[in-house]
């Protein structure tokens, strides 16, 4: 260690390569989808999350911007509204992929309830 320093450097813990390279450029849409998602599931299904995530750079989905989609619980009239938002988005096979690879617990995902109180 060098006179005068505070300590060991400090070190600076990023994904393997061979994830960063799977991910992409969807580094961004990681961040803002883990701040109401598990982040783990992310980082443990990249292939599934960088498909869907290849669908919605191109098709923008109706839920995106709809809280109804992560809440904890909805009302029957809201789930017949999502559900026909999600019979017609190109990201619903992406989304059921994803969603079932990362065995969520939360949210409404591909026209499905995944919340573990509608699931028990």
């Amino acid at each position: 260690m060098a006179c005068g320093s505070a300590g060991p450097p400090r070190m600076t813990l990023l994904p393997p390569p061979a994830v960063i390279a799977r991910l992409g450029d969807t580094r961004a849409l990681v961040a803002e989808i883990t701040t109401s998602g598990p982040a783990r599931a992310v980082l443990d299904r990249p292939q599934e999350f960088a498909a869907l995530a290849d669908v919605i750079r191109n098709h923008p989905p109706k839920c995106a911007n709809d809280p109804r989609f992560t809440r904890d619980r909805v009302s029957a009239d809201d789930a017949a509204e999502m559900s026909a938002l999600c019979t017609r988005c190109p990201a619903r096979t992406a989304c059921h992929a994803y969603a079932d690879a990362a065995d969520m617990t939360t949210g409404y995902w591909a026209g499905h309830d995944y919340s573990e109180e509608t699931n028990r």
